[in-house]
């Protein structure tokens, strides 16, 4: 049986920073950005519903930052695994979580995101395509999370 595991990029991998933001939490954290990613936020129709993602290209159309909501407390209270759609909807590219969470959310998170990124191919005749990655955030145990998504 062919399956492609998940891991977590390598620490030195050149990532790129994603925000996870509560609904109620959108205002404020917007209001310390610069304008060019408001007016991009604004004009995307983006309110940190849940799973909702954006991603704010640079000036070469690669991506260089990457907000996704975790919704509004109701939305919270319904689920698990917020960031689980990221890698469904981001841009290719390598990852890291930039905004400050408890360290077992933060843990619960990064097993969403490889339990989402594994690929079932024992019968694909052509590759899948890649998906993006995430670094281990601080202070989680990298291996654990990883043997618990294979072990899934």
């Amino acid at each position: 049986m062919r399956s492609s595991i998940a891991t977590f990029a390598t620490p030195d991998t050149p990532s790129i920073p994603l925000f996870a933001l509560r609904a109620e939490d959108l205002g404020t954290w917007l209001t310390s950005q610069p304008e060019r990613l408001r007016s991009w936020a604004d004009a995307s129709g983006f309110k940190a519903g849940a799973g909702q993602v954006l991603s704010l290209p640079d000036d070469a159309g690669r991506p260089l930052v990457a907000v996704v909501g975790l919704g509004d407390a109701a939305a919270r209270a319904r689920g698990r695994f917020a960031l689980a759609a990221a890698p469904a909807r981001l841009p290719l590219a390598c990852y890291h979580i930039a905004s400050q969470h408890e360290p077992d959310w933060l843990a619960e998170q990064a097993l969403g995101w490889l339990l989402a990124s594994y690929r079932f191919d024992r019968f694909r005749r052509t590759e899948a395509a890649p998906l993006p990655q995430l670094k281990a955030p601080d202070g989680v145990d990298p291996v654990r999370l990883e043997i618990m998504a294979a072990a899934e």
